[in-house]
């Protein structure tokens, strides 16, 4: 048993006789999720029956998507940048950005190049915007090892909808911020592009004193992916290894490891400290700093609106520093 279903057991059985409705409702579906996730990891190659009750042109994965994985309304949202804005002084941030590699056997010879990653070996990307309660609001998975990290965002739904304005960040009014309206935007590494929806850091290279603080609280921000990240392939060790299952079956694998994580921290199960140990195997496979790819520099008109807002969040902190 993986340390994610012992963790997910232990506080269920311990806490039976405190039980709320919503408690009960839960166990239930955990066992349901629990239940997926081990018919995919032990029959990773035969398709999988559905349960008669998810028939009803609902994928089994997809109800649990909705309830548990989801990106935030208004209410939550604002919460969302008020948490980040304790936990590090920057304003209106409402999610942190990033990729990481699921390995993945080699699908087809003839698409060697596309699965194989800047690391050294086959993959495809899971990319996941967290809170700052390391709890994932949107993912994507499946596309090939190869793609960059910025080609990822922009084609995925969460990606499109920053570029025309239709995203949930919407939801909140722009804050004045240095004499700029500033909207809610996500904090990505230098593999994204500024965006007046994403912020980055400023390129090491003659930093002022006022950039070099901006880089210090946002990578600090930042690290939130890097902790959910962690924490649900701590939890859910199938995320490190070379999983030979059909791709398909990889990506729901992925998709319900991703869910069940998000029910461990909704429910503030205890994360152990032990689980960020790798064997040498995991540690192939999840390599620190494996996030890191090459920077990108495309020309685009938004870039000066991107560097506008970075900016006045660079001013803001540095006058509010303590």
């Amino acid at each position: 048993m993986d340390a994610g279903s012992a963790n997910l057991m232990h506080f269920f059985i311990f806490s039976r006789k405190k039980r709320s409705k919503r408690l009960r409702l839960m166990f239930q579906r955990v066992r349901l999720l629990r239940w997926w996730y081990f018919c995919l990891v032990n029959r990773p190659n035969r398709p999988i029956g559905r349960p008669w009750m998810f028939e009803k042109n609902l994928g089994f994965v997809e109800i649990f998507l909705s309830i548990h994985l989801k990106l935030p309304d208004r209410t939550r949202l604002q919460n969302i940048t008020d948490g980040f804005e304790r936990k590090s002084g920057l304003p209106q941030v409402a999610g942190a950005i990033d990729g990481t590699h699921i390995p993945v056997k080699l699908p087809d010879i003839s698409q060697a190049a596309s699965y194989f990653n800047y690391h050294g070996y086959y993959s495809i990307v899971l990319q996941a915007l967290c809170d700052h309660e390391y709890q994932f609001m949107d993912i994507s998975v499946g596309w090939p090892g190869a793609v960059h990290d910025w080609r990822v965002f922009r084609t995925s739904d969460l990606g499109r909808s920053f570029e025309n304005h239709e995203s949930f960040v919407e939801e909140l009014p722009p804050r004045n911020i240095e004499g700029v309206d500033v909207k809610p935007y996500i904090l990505g590494d230098p593999a994204y592009c500024s965006r007046d929806y994403m912020a980055i850091r400023y390129p090491r290279t003659n930093l002022t004193i006022q950039e070099r603080y901006f880089n210090l609280k946002q990578s600090s921000c930042r690290m939130a992916i890097e902790c959910a990240f962690g924490r649900g392939k701590g939890r859910w060790r199938v995320l490190m290894k070379m999983n030979e299952a059909k791709l398909d079956n990889i990506i729901e694998t992925t998709v319900t490891c991703c869910i069940l994580h998000n029910i461990c921290e909704q429910f503030k199960i205890e994360y152990l400290d032990v689980w960020d140990e790798r064997t040498a195997t995991e540690a192939e496979f999840d390599p620190p700093n494996a996030n890191i790819q090459p920077n990108i520099q495309p020309v685009h008109l938004q870039q000066q609106r991107g560097t506008a807002v970075r900016d006045a969040i660079k001013r803001h902190l540095w006058n509010n520093r303590t």
